[in-house]
């Protein structure tokens, strides 16, 4: 069994039963039946997630949504190029196999932890439970899942995937020709930019506030100078 074939036989049970309550659900609302009931939220899924980046960046630095959300769309289709060029489904694989094996893996880790560890569990049960009212999540299994169970298995996941790639020689897709400098390229240079690109974010958003801060000063000196000058 490999890496990928783990992971569904681990992860299926766990998102399959949230999905299909979903389906079920979201059958009974529309009437459309299930098929077609979740091709239309899958539809407008995409639109969801881009909507939600536009809107975070919009908010925070203060832009116009519809220029922020047609920037981000121009500047993915131009990345997005890249994918359509005669190595584009080589790098796609590539790209794909790092992100989930790792890049999701690590982030996940990460926010369990810092979750089950740092934050009041309790009171995040108590929001998860205020917003369901069919189905409520029992603490004797939500607590030891954040805390123990979830960061063993992504863990767990993680250091598997990381040996097959060890005893592969290091380069992923070795056999189907794979270079070690595409691996890194399109698979530890992209882990390492998402990453970083918090502190990245953080770091322009103290130049903004700086910047603001500045210009707030000089317009108030200025009004001082004027009401010195009228007096």
């Amino acid at each position: 069994m490999n890496s990928s074939e783990l992971c569904h036989t681990v992860m299926d049970p766990v998102i399959g039963i949230p999905l299909l309550m979903v389906e079920i659900s979201v059958a009974r609302h529309t009437k459309q039946g299930a098929p077609g009931s979740m091709r239309a939220l899958n539809k407008h899924a995409e639109h969801v997630g881009w909507l939600g980046v536009s809107t975070a960046i919009s908010d925070k630095f203060h832009l116009n949504k519809k220029k922020t959300t047609l920037t981000l769309c121009i500047i993915e289709g131009i990345i997005s190029l890249i994918y359509v060029t005669g190595a584009g489904l080589a790098i796609l694989d590539i790209v794909d196999y790092f992100i989930n094996s790792y890049t999701l893996l690590i982030t996940g880790i990460l926010e369990v932890v810092v979750a089950g560890w740092f934050f009041h569990t309790a009171k995040i049960l108590d929001q998860i439970n205020r917003n369901t009212k069919s189905f409520k999540m029992p603490g004797w299994w939500f607590l030891p899942s954040i805390k123990v169970i979830s960061p063993i298995v992504l863990g767990g996941l993680f250091t598997w995937n990381l040996v097959n790639l060890i005893r592969g020689g290091g380069i992923y897709g070795k056999a189907e020709g794979y270079s070690l400098k595409a691996n890194i390229l399109f698979g530890w240079l992209v882990i390492a930019l998402i990453l970083v690109s918090g502190f990245i974010i953080k770091a322009v958003v103290r130049f903004g506030n700086k910047k603001q801060e500045v210009e707030d000063d000089r317009e108030d000196g200025e009004s001082n100078l004027k009401g010195i000058r009228r007096v």
